[in-house]
């Protein structure tokens, strides 16, 4: 597999991860993709968020363990949500978001949530990140706020702002709807 072919598969990689994890079987080995990325997976059920689970730094040597990894942490591990089960696994569709560099922000001029993600972090270290393109964050004060309550950080508090482009890899519709058959 190609790097293009294996990029283009990282949905793939993520809901084999995620099987193997619910049917309690050792993951299979990922392909190798041959480059290092931050990652996040998003699991969304009907529509509607299920769980989401990334990290700012890549934490493994590819991208392929990347995504592996986070994709089980995202169905196990976000506290929002309990652990999907393999009940409700045929009805959820799996986004990954592959990020580009960090670049310090010293404008909201700079941001455009439709394009960037951002990364806000205050002097104690609380962190809140969105990823870009979501419904109803239209604005880079929308943006920064959502961001900032994420991290537990106050409207008031100064914050560092880091934004980031993403690179997205959805499953297709019809792969949700062949897993229900």
């Amino acid at each position: 597999m190609d790097r293009r072919e294996a990029a283009s598969d990282l949905a793939a990689i993520a809901r084999r991860a995620i099987e193997a994890h619910l049917s309690g079987a050792s993951p299979p080995a990922p392909p190798r993709i041959g480059r290092r990325a931050a990652v996040f997976v998003t699991i969304r059920k009907d529509g509607e968020l299920r769980g989401c689970i990334g990290t700012m730094q890549p934490q493994r040597e590819d991208l392929g363990l990347e995504v592996a990894e986070r994709a089980v942490a995202a169905a196990r591990d976000d506290p929002r949500f309990p652990q999907v089960t393999r009940e409700e696994w045929p009805r959820c569709q799996l986004e990954i978001s592959v990020l580009g560099p960090l670049d310090e922000v010293m404008s909201t001029r700079q941001l455009d949530p439709s394009v960037f993600g951002i990364e806000v972090t205050d002097r104690e270290g609380r962190t809140g990140v969105l990823l870009p393109d979501l419904p109803g964050v239209d604005t880079a004060q929308d943006q920064i706020a959502i961001a900032r309550r994420k991290g537990g950080i106050g409207p008031g508090m100064p914050v560092r702002i880091r934004r980031f482009r993403v690179e997205r890899h959805e499953e297709p519709a019809d792969s949700v709807r062949h897993a229900q058959s």
